[in-house]
Parts: C-alpha cells; structure tokens; sequence
C-alpha cells in the first residue's frame, strides 16, 4: 500500500507549525490500514484565501532556493479554496512504485493566497509560504551517527557535520567552544538538518578569533532525544 500522510492547514499565521512530517513504508501505523496519518494545522483567521500544495525533494544537492519537481511523491488536493474558520487537508502520497531505501527526503510548499476581493488599493495582503520537511522512512531505517569536522577558510570557522546513518537528525542550539573558553554559537533556534548518507555545513559569520590550527573543540547541539556533545580538531584549509 502507498504511504500516505495528511496534514490540514487552516487560514492565519503560522503559530505552533510542525516541524516536519513523518510517513513510514511499512506496516507501523496509527490506523491499522498501512497508512500513516499526521495533521499539520495553523491558527485559523476571518478571511477567504486560496490553498495551493506541492512536494518537492530535499536532499544535499537540492539548494532550498531551487525547486525540483518530482512525479515520485503527490499532493492532494494541489489547490483548494478556504472559506473563513476552515481547514485545507492535504494528503501526501509516495506514488513511486520502487520500494523506499533507508530514507527519503522532501519539502511540502503550501501557498496561503488571499481572495481577489482582497486585493484593493485600501489593504495589504501577502503570500504566506509554509516549508515542512516531509520524511518516508523504511520500518528499520539505519539511525544517525554523526561525525564532525572543523576548519578555518578566509578567516572564518566552518562546522561540518556529517552523517553516516539513513535516518535524518533535526538539530538546534549549535555552539562550539575552543578550549581557551571563546565561544561561536550558530543561533539559539534550529539549527537545520542533516540528512541521511549527506553532510552540512554552518559559516561562523563573527570570525574565527580564539580558533587555531590544530587546536582541539566541543561542539554542543540538540537533537530530538535531547542534548548532544562531541569534538574535533580544526583544521587549515
């Protein structure tokens, strides 16, 4: 049977959005029918909009400014029309018929359009874009294990992480100390994902001062199951 995810988007701001969305291809379900079901919401406010999905892949190669099209996964409805208080469901589907290997990756863009008779010399509108990973997962995907790598490029420190597992790791909070106690930290937030069998790399945008060749730090993030702590040695480049 194909996976399938639903998640249901109501007109307004984007307060308590998912983070992502998690379909697996296996037998674990919440219905007993195959599938899998996850809902995806957003505050609902007085107005009229129009709801346009679609999916695309997410992956190393894949820039987040640069949009792929895929015929491997759907969404469904593409387009619906919101009336004030309602909600947009949307039915991800992995159509492909090849099995999924360890983990696949996508983004579901979901267009929030205000009404034409919105549109008027008297009132601003704007188009709302919601990005949400969507991830299709075998039953016993590989989990991450993480490496990470440090180096100074035009006086800048740059992290890398890398993962050698098929399961993503979702971090947040990433900092790194040198052992003379200088400090860098990438944002309090998310920090981003890195995928499967793919790496990722964050720019210290402050500089690299307190950071030297061959000089040893800690690199602290969070990930779903809590705190995470590792080192390296920082390289030249």
């Amino acid at each position: 049977m194909q996976p399938i995810c639903v998640c249901s988007i109501a007109p307004g701001n984007p307060v308590g959005v998912r983070q992502h969305i998690e379909c697996f291809a296996g037998p674990r379900s919440s219905t007993g029918s195959g599938e899998n079901f996850e809902r995806h919401a957003v505050q609902s406010k007085r107005s009229h909009v129009a709801g346009a999905a679609a999916a695309f892949p997410l992956g190393e190669k894949c820039r987040f400014d640069e949009l792929i099209p895929t015929s491997d996964v759907v969404a469904s409805p593409p387009a619906a029309r919101l009336k004030p208080g309602s909600e947009y469901t949307v039915r991800i589907v992995r159509v492909a018929k090849t099995p999924v290997e360890g983990e696949e990756s996508y983004r579901l863009l979901v267009d929030q359009i205000p009404a034409p008779s919105e549109m008027n010399g008297t009132n601003v509108r704007f188009v709302v874009r919601h990005s949400i990973p969507v991830f299709f997962s075998e039953p016993q995907v590989v989990p991450p294990r993480l490496s990470w790598e440090a180096h100074l490029a035009d006086g800048r420190l740059i992290i890398t992480a890398r993962n050698d597992g098929e399961r993503r790791v979702r971090l947040s909070g990433l900092t790194v100390r040198s052992s003379s106690g200088t400090t860098r930290s990438f944002g309090k937030g998310l920090s981003g994902y890195v995928l499967g069998k793919s790496t990722a790399r964050w720019t210290a945008n402050s500089g690299s001062k307190g950071f030297r060749p061959g000089s040893a730090i800690t690199i602290f993030a969070r990930d779903e199951n809590g705190p995470l702590e590792s080192s390296a040695l920082v390289q030249a480049q």
